[in-house]
């Protein structure tokens, strides 16, 4: 999964520095070969788990997130968005008729490939492209000590209590659709959908399968 940060980085690195520079529109859309901007978001996310050979159902999260975003505009109708947000959600587990609450925290990456269609003064912003999530926290709201299915063990001491690592990274296709003022205000609506396992299946706790995201939020254009 490193590989697929390095590599969200790079490609953004080299779309910044490989293609020629635009110069200023006079429009009211203010084409620039770079903007940037900041995001804040509600969402509700959610997955299914496979845990010790048990299927485990999760009752949908709501969260926060906030963070930036990096345009590079090829023309003033497209442009590669990419996204760094920091997450803070809650999911509930159902297993063995008991729930159990798990606060995560981490961090989504997205790049998008954007078409922006100009409507009057305004735009409609439609996205999609792939994207990295590493989460660096989980806990349970009422006991941070609980070993929850994000974890992997990594040793067993002598007394035979077991330590463990944050094992949570995984990949997907995300999609955007927004509707951006004239001020360089925005309104949007997200989706994300991860198309591999989170990697701590190899662990005895469980694995999961397919996380996914839903998001509203506001942004501003600088």
């Amino acid at each position: 999964m490193p590989r697929l940060l390095t590599a969200s980085f790079c490609l953004a690195l080299l779309l910044a520095t490989a293609a020629p520079a635009h110069t200023q529109d006079a429009d009211s859309l203010k084409f620039r070969p770079v903007s940037l901007g900041v995001l804040f978001q509600t969402s509700i996310s959610g997955e299914h788990l496979h845990v010790n050979e048990t299927n485990v159902t999760t009752h949908a999260g709501l969260g926060m997130e906030a963070g930036g975003f990096i345009d590079y505009n090829i023309t003033p109708t497209l442009c590669f968005e990419l996204q760094l947000i920091l997450a803070l959600q809650g999911l509930g587990h159902i297993r063995e008729n008991t729930d159990e609450l798990v606060t995560l925290f981490g961090m989504d990456l997205p790049l998008y490939f954007m078409a922006r269609f100009p409507i009057r003064r305004s735009r409609l912003r439609i996205g999609a492209g792939p994207f990295t999530h590493i989460t660096f926290d989980a806990w349970n709201p009422s006991n941070r000590q609980l070993v929850t299915p994000y974890r992997q063990v990594i040793s067993i001491d002598e007394s035979g209590k077991r330590q463990y690592a944050l094992n949570n990274y995984y990949a997907g296709i995300g999609m955007l659709i927004g509707w951006e003022f004239p001020s360089g205000f925005q309104i949007n609506l997200g989706g994300s959908y991860s198309v591999m396992d989170i990697l701590n299946y190899q662990h005895d706790y469980g694995s999961f399968n397919h996380p996914y995201k839903f998001t509203l939020g506001a942004g501003w254009r600088f």
